[in-house]
């Protein structure tokens, strides 16, 4: 008899690896860069004219670091009033070149459009599926968003964090191997999470996913390297922190701080908001196909890693006030790789349906169109009402608030201010601030505005606006008894906004020094004047 058979045992075919994603070519790249450029450039100097007030903070310590003061707000005064000691730092060594009282801001707000192209070329060259086609749908979806360019002229640190982020995103695809590259990788890190109080989660996110990568696995030593570059600047700026402030946290915690059953609803109501201006999210609905792990990249899977850790940060601090969504402005980036995905899967999912030859193709023209569009109109629509408005910005009222401030005052005076930034770094004089920004006593709550206005008696007091419930629309009043006695209005022959007051016994010192101010102060303060009978300083409606 034939010996019987063998039975063959069936073993189930492999699920197929999804396919290497490589860089796009070099061609393809310098063309979407270039046109990525072209768009975030026109995007960035139709906005121009923005320039937050709080930028003016850290310009003001950075100007008294190059000075010999050290970093203090008001000389003499240790109290950390800013979150991006990164920026300051780097500004201080910029302040000594940055000649007269606009370039220093002129500076920072160079550098925010300089990282914002850096962020479109990192973008252009990301290794996506779809290749060019992905690498063109992310680069519009940077360039054309409004809290991006927006962002980027405004002065403050959002998009030059946003450039770090990516650069620690784009290292992170292919790790040194050598020890000055992975010392360097880790400096990355350290510069992420000095950029921001929540950078050391993103930084945090970044190495865990370096970590992990079973390329490196095996090397220790260079890991070491990299966490050693990594903690060093973070751990020796925290100890300056504690030494020089006495603080672990730097003071803008404490002045901002906010109950999570606060925060929570209000960050929750940001992240919603931000969808709303896109429809409701529906531009990025496509997202979504991007999720499964077969149709995403590696570069997708480490941004969306990064924001699962930075957008529930952005909840629990209760989001910001300031427009435009300032909080979500440096991971636009990370949120355009997963879009610009999940449009090339939804792309090749109608190529595969259409039945007609050569329909494949045309429904992927659709969508590339209808894609384009669909992330077009809300930011034209963005960006033409920011163009309208004045929301959060320094230019006109705060900006000239300030250059009369340092016209009338001694250098020895005091200038008690809600917005302090614009002003303390034009009127060169101390600031008493009424916020709490770098007023321990106030972030603490162990006191409040008017008893430090009793207590001090500056010699000027700027108080823009009252939103409480009864109102003056151009004066805000404090609750001090014989208040207008002590600080009253200044006469001078042209029209002065209502913010301003003077202690009564150096009147008629500023009132002289008011009719000596020059003619294009003059024109600005009337037209500031003009300003605040429609509007607040920062844009929003008179109260009612």
């Amino acid at each position: 008899m034939p010996p019987p058979r063998r039975r063959r045992t069936q073993v189930p075919p492999r699920a197929a690896a999804p396919a290497p994603v490589a860089a796009p070519g070099a061609g393809a790249s310098l063309a979407v860069a270039a046109l990525g450029l072209a768009v975030f450039l026109l995007h960035a100097a139709w906005l121009w004219a923005f320039m937050v007030d709080d930028a003016f903070i850290s310009l003001r310590y950075a100007r008294n670091i190059a000075a010999g003061l050290g970093p203090v707000f008001n000389a003499g005064e240790r109290v950390e009033g800013f979150s991006n000691p990164l920026l300051t730092g780097l500004l201080a060594l910029l302040a000594p070149v940055a000649g007269g009282v606009n370039g220093l801001p002129l500076a920072a707000r160079a550098l925010g459009v300089l990282a914002g192209a850096g962020v479109v070329v990192l973008v252009a060259r990301m290794p996506l599926r779809g290749g060019a086609w992905s690498n063109a749908l992310a680069v519009l979806a940077v360039a054309a968003s409004t809290s991006f360019a927006l962002w980027s002229v405004a002065g403050l640190e959002t998009v030059p964090y946003s450039l770090l982020i990516v650069a620690g995103l784009a290292g992170t695809l292919a790790p040194p191997r050598r020890a000055a590259g992975q010392l360097g990788s880790g400096a990355l890190l350290a510069a992420i999470a000095l950029s921001r109080p929540e950078g050391p989660l993103v930084a945090a996110a970044l190495a865990f996913v370096q970590l992990r990568n079973p390329a490196t696995r095996g090397d220790r030593a260079g890991r070491v390297r990299m966490l050693f570059a990594a903690l060093v600047p973070v751990l020796a700026y925290v100890v300056f922190r504690r030494a020089w402030y006495g603080q672990w946290v730097p003071n803008t915690y404490f002045a901002k701080h906010v109950p999570l059953a606060v925060a929570v609803p209000r960050g929750l109501g940001y992240l919603g908001s931000f969808l709303a201006q896109h429809a409701r999210g529906v531009v990025f609905a496509p997202a979504l196909l991007a999720l499964a792990p077969s149709r995403r990249s590696r570069a997708t899977t480490i941004a969306l890693t990064v924001l699962a850790v930075y957008l529930p940060a952005v909840v629990l601090v209760g989001g910001d006030w300031m427009d435009q969504h300032r909080f979500i402005a440096p991971v636009v980036p990370l949120l355009a790789l997963p879009l610009a995905e999940g449009g090339w899967a939804l792309a090749e999912r109608l190529k595969r349906a259409a039945l007609p030859a050569g329909a494949g193709r045309f429904a992927g023209l659709v969508v590339a169109a209808v894609a384009a569009i669909a992330l077009l109109l809300p930011e034209l629509a963005a960006s033409a009402q920011e163009r309208g408005r004045f929301w959060a910005n320094a230019h006109p009222y705060y900006d000239t608030m300030g250059r009369v401030v340092a016209s009338v005052a001694d250098p020895g005076w005091t200038v008690a201010a809600g917005d302090i930034g614009a002003i303390g770094w034009y009127g060169r004089v101390r600031v008493l601030d009424l916020l709490g920004l770098v007023n321990p006593d106030i972030a603490h709550g162990r006191s409040w505005d008017a008893a430090q206005v009793c207590a001090q008696r500056p010699e000027l007091v700027v108080l823009h606006y009252d939103d409480r419930p009864r109102s003056n629309s151009r004066w805000r009043r404090l609750p001090i008894t014989a208040f207008e006695k002590f600080w009253v209005v200044p006469r001078a022959p042209f029209p002065l906004p209502g913010s301003l007051r003077v202690r009564a016994d150096v009147r008629d010192t500023v009132e002289a020094r008011l009719a000596r101010l020059p003619v294009s102060l003059r024109r600005s303060l009337a037209g500031v004047d003009a300003l605040l009978r429609r509007r607040q300083p920062d844009g929003l409606p008179l109260p009612s």
